[in-house]
């Protein structure tokens, strides 16, 4: 059962559904799988914004813009990924499916920003399906997402979508990471976003 309390004050609510991984909260969408299909509910008040049968592959993560929900799923053997875009009225509006593990997306303005093999970031236009750009990091990268009004990638450290990410394959994109150190069950900075947690 999940359960939200709004932070800004409101009702409390409450969703059960079965769970086969963590569920996602993204902007103003809950968003979680089980039962053999994912759902996004709307994070205020728990009301589903919509459901899509999954046949039972596991949420990884999601990003949402307000308009548009993108998730990435892990194929059963952990062979391949699949990319799910959904408009908030439940509309399908793209769905890809590859051999490449993809991580946690964010996605702005119909644009979908997809890590994948732990060092790339696919631009994928949600509009045709196509790769409009590709990012090669030299930092360890499985998450994207929104914050402070900026985009961020990541996983062992951060690493900011701003003009400096041109030189991001060599190494000069604007990024911060965390020493390593050792800690008492060794904890990460960020769960690794291509794999269910």
């Amino acid at each position: 059962k999940l359960i939200g309390a709004p932070i800004g004050g409101g009702s409390k609510w409450t969703f059960a559904h079965p769970l086969d991984a963590r569920p996602v909260v993204t902007g103003n969408v809950v968003v979680g799988s089980g039962g053999d299909e994912a759902f996004a509910l709307d994070a205020k008040n728990g009301s589903v914004l919509w459901r899509r049968p999954t046949g039972g592959i596991p949420l990884l993560g999601a990003g949402d813009d307000g308009t548009v929900t993108v998730v990435t799923f892990r194929k059963a053997g952990a062979v391949g990924n699949v990319l799910l875009a959904v408009a908030h009225d439940g509309q399908v509006v793209r769905q890809i499916e590859t051999d490449k593990p993809l991580g946690a997306p964010a996605v702005l303005g119909r644009l979908a920003f997809v890590p994948w093999a732990d060092q790339y970031v696919s631009v994928i236009d949600l509009a045709n399906g196509d790769e409009a750009a590709r990012v090669t990091l030299r930092e360890q990268t499985s998450r994207a997402w929104t914050q402070g009004g900026s985009l961020w990638f990541g996983e062992a450290g951060y690493i900011r979508f701003d003009e400096h990410i041109k030189d991001a394959s060599k190494g000069k994109a604007t990024t911060v990471t965390v020493p390593a150190r050792e800690l008492p069950g060794s904890p990460k900075l960020m769960p690794s976003g291509d794999k269910p947690l």
